[in-house]
């Protein structure tokens, strides 16, 4: 063996000592996890479906990414599931290619919800991405509904989620219970949240043939717009 074999055989020896040693063994694969996850989040970023350039193939390439920075032990599990669920969004509403592949995409991110509410039940941003994961998979609404409220009882002047709320009640011909989540949800919301609520109010109650409800939401979105 000459002088550089036996420099090489002593560098791989040594290094394969450091890397077998728990403390070197963590930082590494923590540096990996972080690596990896940095790599997905910019692609996840920048193939967003209007973004210039985007693809599919550079989304799935940025899920990849994520998913090993998990497997390394990415420190931040919530953040990396959230990555995810991000991302399997804009999969299936910008990348499905078919009415079958998109329930398949959206199921993979109700999954991930429904670990995220495991890992952090007081997280606010987790029940309001759960219960719209609940909504696309078309779930039960007393399931979309629960994890709502559940958000709403977390943050209370989060109004969109609140007009949300007052949607699903009216979509389910619970009037009273709608227009009482509504009645609130103006007095809070920006006037132009309040306007792009009440419209789509107002359109659920005219099919429904519920014209002094209709009538009740004008006034209250006319008062909305005067405070």
């Amino acid at each position: 063996m000459n002088f550089y074999q036996r420099i090489g055989f002593y560098l791989t020896a040594t290094s394969a000592l450091l890397l077998a040693h728990p403390a070197w063994a963590a930082e590494t694969n923590e540096s990996a996890a972080w690596d990896h996850f940095a790599k997905g989040h910019s692609k996840i970023e920048n193939n967003c479906g209007d973004c210039m350039g985007s693809s599919r193939k550079g989304l799935e390439e940025g899920i990849a990414e994520i998913e090993e920075a998990i497997k390394f032990g990415f420190p931040n599990k919530i953040q990396a599931l959230q990555e995810l669920a991000r991302a399997y969004s804009t999969l299936a509403f910008v990348y499905a290619t078919s009415k079958a592949e998109q329930p398949a995409i959206l199921r993979k991110k109700l999954l991930l919800y429904e670990e995220l509410v495991k890992l952090d039940s007081t997280n606010h941003d987790i029940w309001v991405g759960y219960g719209g994961a609940l909504f696309e998979t078309k779930a039960s609404q007393e399931q979309i509904l629960k994890a709502w409220k559940k958000a709403l009882a977390l943050d209370p002047n989060d109004v969109l989620t609140r007009f949300a709320i007052a949607e699903e009640l009216i979509k389910g011909k619970r009037y009273a219970d709608g227009m009482k989540e509504a009645r609130t949800g103006f007095k809070i919301a920006a006037p132009e949240e309040a306007n792009r609520a009440g419209q789509r109010l107002i359109s659920f109650l005219e099919v429904d043939s519920r014209p002094e409800e209709a009538k009740e939401i004008r006034r209250l979105m006319a008062a909305n717009s005067k405070s």
